[in-house]
């Protein structure tokens, strides 16, 4: 008798850890806003802001391809969902990041490099990013 009450209780609990991962939305679009430095001063903050959209591209379980397009940079992204499917962490060619998910809302921040710039004169040539889009279906 207490083997089955083991069984059970061991049963319930792989059942509460097995999560759904939701499929992400295939369409988003948002805003992409980032801070670097300017390479001449070295200490001015050059910052821009512009559209930007999000294509999920395939999503296998937690697995997702993305393609991100700016005016800045466009590309493909790789990421991973959390188990609890709020989290979305990024990485891609020049860079990485992580997002939180609700509903129809991704917003997340994360640092990229200029793949075409040296370090020259103290001045590395990287930027920080914020982007904030809402799912479209």
């Amino acid at each position: 008798m207490k083997n089955i009450f083991f069984l059970i209780s061991l049963l319930i609990s792989f059942s509460a850890l097995a999560q759904t991962i939701p499929a992400l939305p295939k369409y988003w679009k948002g805003v992409s806003n980032h801070t670097s430095l300017d390479k001449k001063s070295g200490e001015d903050l050059i910052k821009t802001s512009t559209p930007a959209t999000y294509e999920v591209l395939k999503q296998d379980g937690r697995s997702v391809l993305l393609l991100f397009k700016s005016a800045i940079y466009q590309g493909k992204v790789i990421g991973t969902i959390s188990a609890d499917g709020k989290q979305l962490q990024i990485v891609y060619a020049n860079g990485s990041g992580a997002y939180t998910v609700t509903d129809k809302i991704m917003s997340g921040c994360g640092v990229s490099r200029n793949p075409e710039s040296t370090l020259k004169d103290g001045v590395a040539p990287y930027s920080a990013w914020c982007n904030d889009f809402v799912a479209l279906n």
